[in-house]
């Protein structure tokens, strides 16, 4: 069995982790928005970023769930 303390270190590693996917996903989308500003965006631009709102989608699940995950071994918020 591990320890609260580890458990509770690992949960916390996940959720740095999904937010560090977040955040990276979020630049990715604001990169894609600054270039379709510039210029037309093609459909294979269209494309990319609907997929983009699919993984935002997805990486908002992972990290809402890894917090709960926290917040279940009672890991203190702020």
């Amino acid at each position: 069995m591990v320890p609260k303390s580890v458990a509770a270190e690992l949960v916390l590693m996940e959720v740095l982790r999904a937010a560090r996917a977040l955040l990276a996903l979020q630049e990715r989308s604001n990169a894609l928005s600054r270039a379709a500003q510039a210029s037309p965006p093609s459909l294979t631009d269209a494309i990319e970023r609907d997929f983009l709102a699919f993984d935002v989608q997805d990486a908002f699940g992972v990290l809402r769930d890894a917090v709960a995950a926290a917040d279940a071994l009672g890991v203190p918020r702020g």
